[in-house]
């Protein structure tokens, strides 16, 4: 029971879609839900490549297919990882202290910086997903960005300081969830690995970057946030998507 309860937690917390099922977001269930942040991105990954393969299997335009499954993609999110890149262009670019900094990023208006980083990120998913069709790649190997970028969150969500001592992000943090988080890391180094093999290069850049990132917004805001989390799922995903199609 409480392995379900903490999958639902894990699925809750990084999807908008509606699970008929209610529990208890505990400081047990927050912890052990780390060890699925892998499965809720490799479900994300096999809806894509299912309907990728539908699409496929009927000879749709390339950027027609492309587009209905970026908006696939943004829907089982609710763009919340958008949202969370976006807030933090406007505010680590408004080149402002701390205080002003956080501001912007709470403030509900999406500023030029925003609008900016949301364009070139789903113009970058976009062409990425039309080109792994023209290329014709393994459809499957579209599980790996999403299942990667959600593994990358719970790195840091796991070891990072968060902005306060308060909210979400903190006690997540401060459930001491590293060993949920490690479990669910060497389960998905498996699977990738079993998918393909260079997908190992694609997790070291990924821990690389959530890392190098992290590390900008301790040293910008003094911690990480809900926005920073959003932006490194959206950042590991791109660089999947740009990987895959790259190898």
């Amino acid at each position: 029971m409480k392995i379900l309860e903490s999958i639902v937690v894990a699925f809750q917390f990084l999807t908008r879609l509606y699970l008929p099922i209610n529990v208890e977001w505990d400081t047990g269930n927050l912890r052990r839900s780390l060890m699925w942040f892998g499965l809720v991105g490799a479900f994300i990954g096999v809806i894509l490549a299912g309907a990728m393969t539908l699409f496929n299997r009927f000879d749709l335009i390339p950027a027609v297919a492309a587009i209905i499954i970026l908006i696939i993609w943004i829907f089982i999110t609710g763009g919340m990882h958008i949202d969370g890149i976006s807030d933090m262009a406007d505010g680590f670019f408004s080149m402002r202290d701390k205080e002003k900094t956080l501001e912007i990023m709470k403030d509900s208006h999406v500023g030029a910086f925003g609008v900016i980083t949301i364009v070139f990120l789903l113009l970058i998913k976009f062409e990425m997903l039309k080109e792994f069709i023209i290329i014709e790649k393994n459809v499957w190997l579209l599980i790996l960005p999403p299942t990667i970028a959600r593994i990358a969150a719970g790195l840091v969500l796991s070891f990072y300081e968060t902005t306060k001592k308060s909210g979400l992000g903190y006690t997540f943090h401060s459930s001491d969830p590293r060993i949920f988080w490690a479990i669910g890391f060497v389960v998905t180094l498996i699977i990738s690995s079993i998918l393909n093999i260079k997908s190992l290069i694609f997790i070291g850049i990924a821990i690389l970057a959530s890392n190098l990132m992290a590390l900008w917004a301790k040293k910008k805001i003094g911690g990480l946030n809900g926005d920073i989390y959003g932006a490194i799922v959206e950042t590991v995903e791109v660089i999947g998507m740009v990987f895959i199609c790259a190898v």
